[in-house]
């Protein structure tokens, strides 16, 4: 099975106030007080025009230095964390990076399994509640693919 997902995970809040200031992304309610701020191809080009030139972090589809370095001011005043998938067949991985105070929390980490689950735990989510980990908990599950979260 597939699952590519790029985006943005924040407090609700957080979320409304990113999405104002970058022009009116979609924001899509997850649970537990969390958004999620898909990064369609289009979104990544338009708040990164450079990505396509630049070379991507270890394991990372679209994560590069600059792009980090964005997303680390974007995080002045907030908790942010860039997340990424890339499974196709059961193979791939994922990635993800906390960022909050213009200062890297957690990552880039890119592996098989846990970046996502290592990186919503500084959100204050428990490491499992009824059987779910916490990338369900919140509803990552929800969709496959970042075009079905727009």
């Amino acid at each position: 099975m597939t699952h590519v997902l790029c985006g943005l995970i924040l407090s609700a809040q957080d979320a409304s106030n990113l999405s104002a200031a970058w022009g009116g992304l979609p924001i899509v309610p997850l649970r537990a007080g969390l958004a999620l701020m898909p990064l369609s191809e289009i979104s990544l080009d338009a708040l990164f025009p450079s990505s396509a030139e630049r070379r991507s972090l270890d394991g990372f589809v679209h994560l590069h230095a600059e792009m980090l370095d964005d997303l680390k001011a974007a995080s002045s005043t907030r908790r942010l964390a860039y997340v990424e998938t890339d499974y196709f067949g059961g193979v791939g991985g994922q990635g993800a990076v906390i960022m909050e105070d213009r200062r890297i929390l957690f990552g880039p980490d890119w592996a098989e399994m846990g970046p996502i689950n290592s990186a919503l735990a500084y959100f204050d989510l428990p490491e499992r509640q009824n059987g779910m980990d916490r990338f369900d908990q919140v509803g990552l599950g929800r969709h496959r693919r970042t075009e079905d979260w727009l």
